[in-house]
């Protein structure tokens, strides 16, 4: 197939790529923009604990994987103590489910300023309570 047969009959690449629907001959529309409702406040407090979920989720994830022992609520004293590297693999994957269950209550998207300041805030937050609370981590003698 040439380009100048596919030039034929289309006027632009967007005739070229428009579909129609089956019972009528009007095209379907793929690429428009949908307005979405008004976010609520608690779509806000979603977004702000998805962030702090998926910051919280890095350190451990990074020292589970790597076999580190890191601190976790379950080790003794809680956040203090070292645990496993599979339970900090564990309490990963349970802040990374917690943390994308909320992106979605949230319903962030690029296109919303104030909630992407509301999740990176949250991440900010948290990165800088685990990094204040981690220097305080029991050490391997």
């Amino acid at each position: 197939m040439s380009v100048q047969h596919l030039n034929s009959g289309y006027k632009s690449l967007a005739g070229l790529l428009s579909i129609h629907a089956p019972s009528t001959k009007q095209p379907i529309v793929c690429c428009t923009t949908i307005k979405q409702a008004p976010m609520e406040w608690s779509h806000y407090l979603a977004a702000f604990f998805s962030g702090a979920f998926l910051s919280n989720a890095v350190p451990h994830f990074v020292n589970g994987v790597s076999g580190t022992r890191f601190p976790t609520p379950f080790a003794k004293p809680p956040g203090r103590g070292l645990s496993s590297p599979v339970t900090n693999v564990l309490w990963a994957a349970f802040n990374l489910l917690i943390g994308g269950i909320l992106w979605q209550v949230s319903r962030l998207s690029l296109g919303n300023t104030t909630a992407l300041i509301t999740f990176l805030a949250g991440f900010l937050a948290m990165g800088i309570l685990s990094a204040l609370n981690f220097q305080k981590k029991e050490r391997l003698s």
